[in-house]
């Protein structure tokens, strides 16, 4: 199999434009299990706390003209979209007991605190997908509430078994595409820091115990400057849909991408990327491929375009139209 190397982690990237450092072992751990994380573009905001989105309604353009005739005014249409900067928390809380009674304790708190970790990314994909606009979120948006009737980006797969369908994404990155925003001069990304031995409560709050916290923060905000460079593919049933129509749907998608697929992910729970790998194997030599990424392993590739998981795409998705 062929190997290649992707671009330079983004969200590394924005760690040193704000001179931040040590972040190889603070994003190592996360962007391990979370393939978005690991790709996405990552720029600061414009706007403090918020992002405003110039976005193109419609475009002007010009016209012949002979001597002595008007040159044609172009009057372009757009309308300016705010996001807001959110704040993902949670604190990864290790029983005292659970240190003590370990041969070796910093390395039984580093495992407990690497299995909250996975919880803590799952739960921030889950937000990023299916988050609804609500005051404790500043009304952000997830990417599902954003692609949530069938249209010119949300493609119908077919699938009639609501309440057991799932869907992919096809993203394209980038400042003219879809980015993921914080704001500028604070820290991108992750933040962790380590708040010692705390007293805890039980979940009754009727007793307590003390435990080692580490607390964790995600910044984020969302920007689309144009409509297509977020995709959505509804309505897949994996038990019964068909991966080869649902590829000629990613066809058609991918030439409506603002780069026509520079910087092109899409992203399926295991479910659906299981329906595409099985693709591969009973027909080989189509365009579906599996090829190492650096970092990676091997990642099955529709036209160049990485196939990525994101179990937070569930596969209990109600039906859209």
């Amino acid at each position: 199999m062929a190997t290649f190397s992707t671009v330079h982690l983004d969200l590394e990237e924005a760690y040193r434009r704000e001179h931040y450092e040590g972040f190889e072992s603070l994003l190592g751990p996360l962007v391990e299990q979370n393939d978005f994380l690991r790709v996405a573009a990552v720029l600061p905001s414009n706007n403090g706390a918020t992002h405003k989105t110039l976005v193109a309604k419609s475009l002007g353009k010009g016209a012949f003209r002979g001597p002595y005739q008007g040159i044609q005014s172009m009057a372009s249409k757009t309308s300016v979209v705010s996001e807001p900067i959110v704040s993902y928390e949670g604190t990864s809380d290790v029983d005292q007991l659970l240190i003590e009674g370990a041969p070796d304790p910093y390395a039984a708190r580093m495992s407990e605190d690497s299995m909250n970790l996975q919880g803590f990314s799952n739960g921030f994909n889950s937000e990023l997908l299916y988050c609804t606009p609500a005051a404790n979120t500043q009304n952000f948006s997830g990417l599902a509430n954003r692609r949530n009737k069938l249209g010119e980006y949300v493609h119908d797969c077919g699938g009639t078994s609501s309440g057991a369908l799932s869907s992919m994404y096809l993203v394209e990155f980038g400042e003219i595409a879809l980015a993921l925003r914080y704001m500028a001069g604070s820290m991108p990304g992750l933040h962790s820091q380590d708040m010692g031995l705390q007293k805890c409560y039980t979940a009754d709050k009727a007793s307590y115990y003390y435990a080692w916290s580490m607390y964790y923060k995600i910044n984020f905000g969302l920007s689309v400057r144009q409509d297509a460079a977020l995709q959505r593919f509804a309505n897949i049933d994996p038990a019964t849909s068909s991966a080869t129509d649902l590829l000629k749907k990613v066809i058609k998608a991918k030439n409506k991408l603002p780069s026509k697929g520079n910087r092109a992910f899409l992203f399926a729970n295991s479910d659906v990327r299981t329906l595409l790998d099985i693709e591969v194997l009973e027909k080989a030599g189509n365009t579906l491929t599996i090829r190492d990424i650096e970092g990676y392993g091997p990642v099955t590739h529709f036209l160049n375009i990485p196939v990525l998981q994101m179990d937070a795409i569930t596969s209990t998705e109600a039906k859209i139209s």
